[in-house]
């Protein structure tokens, strides 16, 4: 009885290999890519749940105070160009007005007679890719809140400054009369507050905007 060779050409084993190398490559690209999405979905996803913390505690300070200042009402030894009053509320930077308080949540009035309190102004803008956010407390006996300053500048009497966000490319504020049209900031009677931060991901570049605004209590 004669045996059958079974056995497979070279011709047929480069033809496998060369299929396997096609699928393999397939395969590769496939879970490259996913995982490429994946990855970049979360990162966005991220930044997105991070941007919204950080817009949200705008919106609570927002909610607290009674208006936007156009310059700032106490005196900063850091504000901008040397000027102790060099703050200014523009489409970047926001400067709140929140009545002052003692550590029992009472208010500080400065005439009590007409209900006017004395009132903090608390700061957001951006520096090298970083929301801060200072307090400038108004200078009254029993007031909680503390002036804040540069990380570079801090002390035990004025803390640094609390860093918000961090990657932020973009930090936007609208100033919104009652029929939502762009007014003054001291005439607003809401603020919206906009971010967008970036980072990367798996050699791609990631944004995300979170877009929110609020009413001054007495709006």
């Amino acid at each position: 009885m004669r045996q059958t060779d079974h056995g497979y050409t070279i011709v047929e084993l480069l033809i496998v290999m060369a299929v396997t190398s096609i699928l393999a490559a397939v395969g590769g690209t496939f879970i490259v890519n996913n995982l490429t999405s994946s990855t970049v979905t979360t990162a966005r996803a991220n930044l997105l749940g991070e941007a919204q913390v950080g817009v949200d505690r705008i919106t609570a300070d927002i909610r607290a105070s009674s208006n936007a200042d156009t310059n700032n009402r106490w005196p900063d030894a850091n504000a901008p160009g040397g000027n102790q009053f060099g703050w200014t509320s523009t489409s970047s930077t926001v400067i709140l007005a929140i009545a002052s308080q003692d550590k029992n949540d009472n208010i500080l009035w400065q005439d009590a007679s007409q209900y006017i309190p004395y009132k903090d102004n608390v700061i957001y803008f951006v520096q090298n890719n970083i929301l801060y956010k200072r307090t400038l407390a108004a200078t009254v006996t029993n007031n909680l809140a503390v002036t804040s300053c540069p990380s570079s500048a801090a002390t035990a009497t004025c803390p640094a400054d609390k860093a918000i966000l961090h990657n932020v490319t973009n930090f936007s504020v609208r100033y919104l009369d009652r029929t939502s049209t762009d007014t003054t900031p001291t005439n607003a009677k809401a603020v919206e507050i906009s971010v967008t931060l970036q980072t990367t991901a798996y050699h791609s570049t990631v944004s995300a905007t979170y877009t929110t605004r609020m009413v001054f209590r007495n709006a």
